[in-house]
């Protein structure tokens, strides 16, 4: 194990994930992801300086990720908004099975392995058959993820890994 520190993490990384094209095929694209400290343990996770992920930092351990955290607004109409909502997506998430969990209660992790580089893992089981270590935004016309409020996927990052710039 290693004994890091959230200061450790802090920094610009690339990061490599299957995305959504627009035929809702997936390729393999990358992003650029930041992370920085937002007070004790708690950090906020940016990708292409255009969503920001609130997560907290488990020392030791690494980051927990959840759903259901605002991570973008767009106004659609003026004074109407778009909310992107983070979700947990499934790492066989295809046009096929677009599979993601829409709530506030589930959560991936960012781990520490053993040579101190950050990780996707699944934080607790969800599915008998599917492992969710992956994630994305889901647009939504209401601040919670409320079923009646969703509009659909808005990107996605499947099977994510972070390289340190």
């Amino acid at each position: 194990m290693v004994q890091a520190s959230l200061a450790d993490f802090v920094g610009e990384y690339k990061q490599t994930a299957k995305m959504r094209n627009a035929d809702r095929t997936l390729s393999e694209r990358t992003t650029d992801v930041r992370i920085e400290a937002a007070g004790t343990n708690k950090a906020n996770f940016i990708v292409d300086n255009k969503y920001t992920w609130s997560v907290d930092f488990i020392p030791g351990k690494g980051f927990k990720m959840t759903n259901g955290k605002v991570v973008a607004k767009n106004e659609v109409q003026t004074g109407v908004y778009e909310y992107f909502i983070s979700v947990i997506v499934a790492d066989d998430f295809s046009k096929e099975h677009e599979t993601a969990i829409n709530g506030t209660q589930e959560s991936i992790l960012l781990s520490i392995d053993d040579t101190g580089n950050l990780v996707f893992k699944e934080a607790q089981k969800l599915a008998s058959e599917q492992t969710f270590s992956s994630y994305g935004w889901n647009r939504f016309s209401d601040s919670k993820p409320v079923m009646g409020a969703y509009r659909g996927i808005g990107e996605v990052y499947v099977q994510p890994k972070l390289t340190r710039k």
